[in-house]
């Protein structure tokens, strides 16, 4: 199946057409036999499969998964999914459309047949699997299941409007937002470690040095890689990809691309038609490309402590070792620098430390940061 036609078909919310909203029993036996037809699983997966099936038998479902950045995450959603497209109407949604559409390319291909259908077909079948952004809160039915990818990317009112249109809400993140995991009555799935061996990336933090990050885009180009180049702002991307274009095929990748643009530069990526991605921080959000070895960021000190372990995350996720070049701009302050080094440490470390530098936001309110601070209960932070 062609990549570029399967991106094509993340459609928009606003051909959604009116329709009823209904609900299907989900059965613990389907939710089983998917689970074995779909993806293979880890022992760890395959457990938190089972506390979700029985959590999504019951109904009212509200959990929380939390696991390292590419641990596997969304190979623990399919097979709920699957079982609740096949009997209703099931969701999973995505901070951005990159990845909305690399979702899409992952259930399609997963599922063989199954293919998550386009928004204007949700009125002519009963089975849906539907792959979208925080605009599936505007959808007029309501889903059996919902899954929300990369939790931390939303706002509470956009959590609590897509909470409204589904009988079991899945969140899935490896940094949580300290409102949602310490104020919120959700309930925790926990996957320790990588369901394949993974060696963890090596990081040199420090200023930034072109000389540095050039040396180590060469060295992974010529191992048969990709290399990441992360930058802010957007208005000085171009004259870096021209830089950078004496290494290697360069793809920009950015916010304010246009839909064809945006879903043109990933697939030249992902597909191996470019070497170098220079990009904003668009690419944090759950973006999987297996050949990317190599991180380069000279702006590291402008980004939070979570954002830059979700950064980090999006190299060395085949097996392979990773690189990662943390630099930084100007002379910042001890606690960005801080950050460069602490982004290195396990995702429930990260989120304890997130939540003691922000706040943890105010009960009752939209907030999710904040000076409140209270004991941080969960056993995930112990």
């Amino acid at each position: 199946m062609n990549p570029r036609s399967l991106h094509n078909r993340v459609l928009r919310y606003d051909r959604v057409e009116q329709g009823p909203g209904w609900s299907s029993p989900i059965t613990p036996g389907l939710l089983y036999a998917r689970a074995l037809q779909t993806v293979p699983l880890s022992p760890q997966q395959a457990s938190c499969v089972g506390e979700l099936i029985r959590a999504v038998s019951r109904g009212g479902a509200w959990r929380m998964v939390h696991a390292e950045t590419g641990a596997g995450k969304t190979n623990i959603a399919i097979p709920l999914l699957a079982a609740a497209a096949d009997t209703g109407r099931a969701a999973i949604a995505s901070p951005t459309r990159l990845l909305a559409a690399q979702h899409l390319d992952t259930l399609g291909t997963t599922l063989g047949d199954s293919v998550p259908r386009p928004w204007t077909a949700l009125r002519k079948s009963d089975g849906i699997l539907l792959c979208g952004t925080q605009a599936l809160a505007n959808y007029p039915g309501r889903f059996d299941l919902l899954v929300v990818d990369e939790e931390q990317r939303y706002g509470a009112k956009d959590k609590a409007e897509m909470e409204q249109r589904a009988g079991n809400v899945i969140y899935l993140t490896a940094t949580p937002i300290p409102r949602t995991a310490v104020h919120l009555p959700i309930e925790y799935e926990q996957v320790e470690g990588y369901p394949f061996p993974r060696l963890s990336p090596i990081v040199r933090v420090g200023r930034f040095r072109w000389r540095i990050a050039e040396r180590m885009i060469r060295r992974e180009i010529r191992a048969g890689g990709q290399a990441i180049f992360i930058h802010h702002p957007i208005a000085e991307l171009p004259s870096i990809a021209t830089r950078l274009s004496r290494l290697g095929r360069v793809s920009v990748l950015h916010g304010r691309l246009t839909k064809q643009e945006l879903e043109a530069a990933a697939y030249d990526f992902r597909s191996g038609q470019a070497d170098i991605l220079v990009a904003t921080t668009i690419v944090e959000s759950g973006i999987d490309i297996p050949r990317v070895n190599t991180l380069v960021t000279d702006c590291g000190h402008l980004f939070g402590l979570g954002q830059l372990h979700q950064i980090l995350g999006r190299v060395g996720r085949s097996g392979a070792q990773g690189y990662a070049y943390m630099g930084y701009a100007g002379k910042p302050d001890y606690l960005a620098v801080w950050r460069l080094h602490a982004c290195q440490e396990r995702a429930a470390t990260v989120s304890k430390w997130d939540a003691e530098l922000r706040g943890t936001g105010i009960p009752g309110r939209t907030a999710q940061v904040g000076r409140f601070l209270e004991r941080l209960p969960h056993d995930m932070w112990e």
